[in-house]
């Protein structure tokens, strides 16, 4: 059986062919160099041609089912956030009941803290803020809070239009790219 390249090695081979043509320019015709770098690129021209379709395929297929599997882990994790959010409501719902039955047996003249063999129960007052939805109110009284934050678009689109900063630059990456 025939090993196969990695990617690695083909592009090694590719960068290896680079290098030999641009030797190749500073050798004289004919020499015995110039034949045993044609022998060289013509068995890794012949390698590849038969490798790197495959390769090529092979990459995108595991790269399609990677990204499936992370769009099904996204969805498995809001679905399970989604349970853990119900599950919290369910918490607060039953804990109003305990509220409620210690409520009663106060309104009742009992105490309103009660000891068992698994614990102790009782009433305790916790304070929240209430404040208006409307954002206005609270920027009137000066309850509100300022997040500075990057903003990538704008400086983007700064130096894309031709403005220069000595901390900013638009870097360029190439990608790989398949129907």
């Amino acid at each position: 059986m025939e090993s196969k390249l990695t990617s690695r090695d083909i592009a090694a081979a590719y960068y290896r062919l680079a290098e030999m043509a641009s030797e190749a320019g500073q050798l004289e015709e004919g020499s015995a160099e110039l034949e045993r770098m044609d022998a060289e690129a013509l068995e890794l021209f012949e390698t590849l041609g038969e490798e790197v379709p495959e390769k090529l395929e092979s990459l995108r297929a595991v790269s399609v089912r990677l990204d499936g599997e992370a769009k099904l882990l996204r969805a498995e994790s809001k679905r399970l956030t989604g349970i853990a959010r119900r599950l919290e409501r369910e918490v607060e719902r039953v804990r109003s009941y305990g509220v409620q039955i210690l409520t009663a047996q106060r309104e009742a003249g009992l105490p309103a803290k009660l000891k068992t063999s698994g614990g102790t129960f009782w009433l305790s007052t916790h304070k929240r803020l209430v404040g208006p939805d409307h954002i206005s109110a609270w920027s009137e009284f000066g309850y509100t809070k300022t997040e500075i934050k990057p903003d990538r678009t704008a400086a983007k689109k700064a130096l894309e239009a031709g403005e220069t900063h000595p901390d900013f630059t638009i870097e360029a990456r190439e990608v790989l790219n398949w129907r």
